[in-house]
């Protein structure tokens, strides 16, 4: 079982709606923070990797997974399909963004 620090949110991932919707991942990528019109997913991320040349690693706690026993997902997201990443020093100012403090 995930501890609540493993669960923190530590960055928000903008992914493109648009390529999402293309790969037929939408249930993975769905998130709580999500609007239908928007351009951009936001991914809650609790981790995330910059250094490959082409993908960004991120890892998340989607909600398909919610009643599953593996409840994280490590994605591999092409690095021209992100548009933000917001690296928070602490989860703290999330809840004044209109996120969640950590991913349920």
């Amino acid at each position: 079982m995930a501890t609540t620090k493993e669960k923190q949110v530590k960055a928000l991932v903008y992914v493109r709606q648009k390529w999402v919707d293309e790969t037929g991942s939408g249930e993975i990528f769905r998130s709580p923070n999500a609007k239908p019109d928007r351009v951009n997913l936001v991914i809650p991320a609790t981790h995330f990797d910059i250094s490959d040349r082409n993908f960004v690693e991120v890892v998340f706690w989607p909600e398909a997974l919610a009643d599953h026993p593996v409840k994280s997902v490590k994605a591999f997201i092409p690095k021209q399909e992100i548009t933000l990443i917001v690296e928070l020093e602490s989860p703290d100012a999330l809840p004044a963004l209109g996120y969640k403090t950590t991913a349920d």
